[in-house]
């Protein structure tokens, strides 16, 4: 795919009801739809994962049900996950970071991607897909049975694992 463009049918013919939620991660984020919700972080615009300071933006189309839903249980898994409220002195300069002009140095950036990359597969990982507009990798598992790796992973190391 050239563009970040969403297949919204080839999304549709993959999903069935047992999903109960569809995450987009894109820059094109469809906010049209009634269950959409944006979240917008500073630590991510600014290339700095400690600055704790960001929104979620909820439809207006969304059910009201579903909005109070998320304003009960958003805080709460906020917090169990580690994250906190940032402090005021971060809350009162925000203005300030808005009018900052942020340089991305994408060349630097993709350079130590491809560090990353080469040192993964020069040590008998296989990566399925390039990151391409974003720099997660998605890495296979060394073992046949991907579940037992992930477990072997999570006892053995403070990261965190997402299966």
């Amino acid at each position: 795919m050239d563009t970040y463009d969403l297949n919204i049918d080839d999304i549709k013919n993959k999903t069935n009801d047992k999903i109960k939620i569809l995450i987009v991660n894109s820059p094109h984020n469809p906010s049209v739809y009634p269950y959409t919700f944006i979240c917008y972080t500073y630590a991510k615009t600014l290339l700095n994962p400690g600055t704790r300071l960001g929104c979620v933006a909820l439809s207006s189309k969304m059910p009201l049900d579903y909005r109070s839903s998320f304003r009960t249980y958003l805080p709460q898994t906020i917090i169990m996950n580690g994250y906190m409220v940032p402090d005021c002195v971060t809350q009162y300069m925000i203005q300030d970071i808005e009018t900052l002009s942020i340089r991305i140095d994408i060349q630097r950036m993709e350079k130590k991607l491809n560090m990353m990359l080469n040192i993964l597969l020069s040590i008998g990982h296989k990566i399925p897909v390039k990151p391409q507009g974003t720099f997660y990798i998605l890495v296979m598992s060394p073992l046949e049975d991907d579940q037992a790796f992930f477990r072997l992973f999570a006892m053995n190391t403070n990261d965190i694992c997402i299966t």
